[in-house]
């Protein structure tokens, strides 16, 4: 932990101590949000949730304050969200862009494909100079007026599935891929290409489509049927059989890649088999090898106990039995 971080520590904690408090947010909120906003939140519901959320970098971030209700008078929820900033940070909208993205992800599992929810973000500021980041999105495009045509107003949708293919054709060098993705979600070119592979050779012809490979590559790639290539232009076919080779030598290489592998595997699996029978072999012999040692000690020590009891000498027992001297004192 850097030294900035961990001065800042005290202030995010006594920040989540107290403005985590329903009481405290919602006092703060009734003084800073105008009165149209806060006249929505469902005061009665309004609930503390924070969230755990992962950054685009893959690190967890949570969110400092994050409270969950209902719009007044509704059934749809409302989020509201307060940040704790303690330095400026000029890109703290591309922050509540994260957090909200991640959030509505999370309301959606939550809850299902139903209307989204609205999210009020606020941001409470302590550092030691006024804080002059921007807070507004307009703020951070320099031409605001064609952004806001474009990027504010939803996406562009283009629909393959209505687009006619005389349209298409006019896309010069976008045609070519256009008409074959129109056409690969049914993964039936053999229906398709005897009408429409001139179209492709004359795209070709006119330049308009120099990854014609790239096109050859995904007709193989998702259709059903085998004789697709049979149906090809001669030219066409020659480019197709040459991919059709390089897919052999690869599957080829893939395989062997893979049987390589799996004999490693096979191997190991193997070999630790064999290491447990060995060792379990070892390990009975050692046993039996162990208990039949030890019976012939014992025998050895109750025949040293009865010469002892004879009076025989010691130097006679140790010889008969083979015994240590003290084995024997031990018996004695």
């Amino acid at each position: 932990m850097d030294k900035k971080n961990k001065a800042n520590k005290p202030h995010d904690k006594f920040f989540k101590q107290t403005f985590g408090r329903k009481d405290v947010a919602l006092s703060f909120l009734e003084a800073r949000l105008p009165k149209e906003i806060f006249d929505q939140i469902d005061q009665d519901s309004l609930l503390l949730t924070n969230r755990e959320f992962v950054s685009p970098t893959g690190k967890n971030r949570n969110s400092d304050c994050m409270f969950k209700t209902l719009i007044k008078g509704t059934q749809n929820y409302l989020y509201v969200h307060i940040e704790h900033q303690s330095q400026e940070n000029p890109l703290m909208l591309v922050r509540f862009l994260e957090y909200n993205a991640a959030l509505i992800r999370q309301h959606i599992s939550e809850h299902g494909n139903t209307s989204l929810p609205a999210i009020i973000n606020t941001c409470l500021y302590n550092g030691n100079k006024p804080y002059k980041g921007p807070t507004n999105f307009h703020d951070l495009f320099p031409h605001l007026k064609q952004v806001a045509s474009y990027m504010f107003a939803g996406f562009h949708l283009v629909d393959l599935h209505i687009t006619a293919n005389e349209e298409l054709l006019t896309w010069k060098q976008a045609a070519g891929a256009s008409l074959i993705l129109k056409q690969g979600i049914h993964r039936d070119f053999c229906k398709w290409l005897p009408g429409h592979q001139q179209l492709l050779l004359n795209l070709e012809k006119k330049g308009y489509i120099p990854y014609i490979s790239n096109i050859l590559w995904y007709i193989l790639s998702i259709d059903d049927h085998t004789n697709a290539v049979e149906l090809l232009d001669p030219r066409l076919k020659s480019i197709a059989m040459s991919l059709a080779e390089r897919f052999r030598q690869k599957g080829i290489q893939i395989g062997k890649e893979k049987g390589k592998i799996e004999g490693i595997q096979l191997g190991e699996q193997k070999g630790k088999l064999e290491g447990k029978l060995e060792g379990k072999l070892e390990g009975k012999l050692e046993g039996r090898l162990e208990g039949r040692l030890e019976g012939e000690k014992e025998k050895a020590r109750s025949i040293a106990k009865a010469m002892l009891q004879e009076g025989e000498a010691l130097e006679k027992i140790i010889r008969f039995t083979g015994l240590s001297l003290s084995d024997i004192k031990i018996l004695a």
